[in-house]
């Protein structure tokens, strides 16, 4: 087993400290994405992430030095039983998928959709300008930060990714213009205008043309709301 290290803090601008661990603690597995199956640590806060069978643990370790940010944060990488985990301080949920449905109905609206295209079109074009992209972007490897901050889950990255990501990002623009913009109809059109943008002329264009992004307050209260169902359903 390799860096036995994991990060205490919960706030992803803020440089980690690490605890030493031997081992992944997984208890109950809570979903299922493109990137891995994700579990609640039975020792501590955050997430455990599960990568898929053959996964290359010095790609997430690369990825993991960048420490690029709007990615969530990586705190350890460790090879276990033939699979490769990864370790993070931010918990699996809630991701922009788990909110699209009912995000409005809990006060998310236009600017927090800008704040999370914003948030993930940086990130990807962080990785971009170092010859890495994600590849698998949609709502649900979007996590919304206790903080309110939208974290993109990239945990490989790879070559060849760009023009894929261009049209996952303006997908994106779509479906949030759907479900947070209902109320604006003005912020929805030029959302669908920053996705014909990004698959024109490029990210750069379109995150410049973006509408006015809101603060966290909303999203730290979606947050909690949603942790304190996912609570009382637990118990």
């Amino acid at each position: 087993m390799t860096d036995a290290r994991m990060m205490c803090t919960t706030t992803a601008e803020r440089r980690p400290t690490y605890q030493a661990f031997q081992r992944p603690s997984p208890g109950p597995a809570v979903r299922e994405t493109a990137q891995g199956t994700w579990f609640l640590p039975v020792d501590g806060p955050g997430a455990l992430l599960r990568l898929p069978s053959g996964a290359d643990a010095s790609a997430v370790r690369r990825m993991r030095r960048l420490e690029l940010p709007g990615l969530m944060p990586i705190a350890s990488v460790l090879e276990d039983g033939g699979r490769v985990w990864v370790a993070t301080p931010v918990p699996s949920g809630p991701t922009v998928d788990d909110l699209l449905s009912h995000g409005a109905d809990l006060g998310l609206g236009p600017g927090d959709a800008a704040a999370v295209l914003s948030a993930v079109g940086r990130a990807l074009r962080a990785l971009h300008m170092r010859g890495l992209g994600h590849g698998a972007l949609d709502a649900a490897e979007i996590v919304i930060a206790p903080d309110g901050a939208p974290l993109l889950v990239a945990v490989t990255g790879g070559p060849g990714h760009r023009e894929g990501d261009l049209v996952a990002w303006a997908q994106l623009a779509w479906v949030l213009a759907a479900a947070w913009c209902e109320s604006d109809p003005a912020v929805a059109g030029d959302l669908r205008g920053c996705a014909d943008l990004a698959e024109a002329v490029g990210l750069g264009a379109a995150l410049g043309a973006l509408p006015f992004a809101s603060g966290g307050e909303g999203r730290r209260r979606v947050v909690r709301s949603w942790t304190a169902d996912g609570a009382r359903a637990a118990g």
